[in-house]
């Protein structure tokens, strides 16, 4: 299974890259990936983990949403780019 990585392609920590090796949770107070400025993430927003073998995006019930207000689960592909808070991310191989 090849390596997915999340990149930060705007926003705070603009051109950091992540492996997705397990979950990967995202907020403003809690999770591996913080953004305590970003008035827009709530403090546990978003998880990335894989499910059946497929990744996926789950919202944590954020108050703004995530992707285009996203709630619950979707699937992501390489290339997908999601908005969480005010920072940008693409999913890459």
């Amino acid at each position: 299974m090849a390596k997915i990585y999340l990149t930060q392609v705007s926003g705070d920590e603009e051109g950091a890259r992540v492996s997705l090796e397990s979950p990967l949770e995202i907020g403003r107070t809690t999770g591996q990936l913080q953004y305590s400025d970003d008035p827009f993430m709530s403090g546990k927003h978003a998880r990335v983990h894989r499910v059946r073998g497929q990744l996926t995006l789950e919202d944590l019930g954020s108050t703004n949403g995530t992707f285009i207000r996203v709630r619950g689960e979707m699937e992501l592909r390489p290339g997908d780019t999601v908005r969480i808070g005010s920072q940008l991310f693409r999913f890459m191989v």
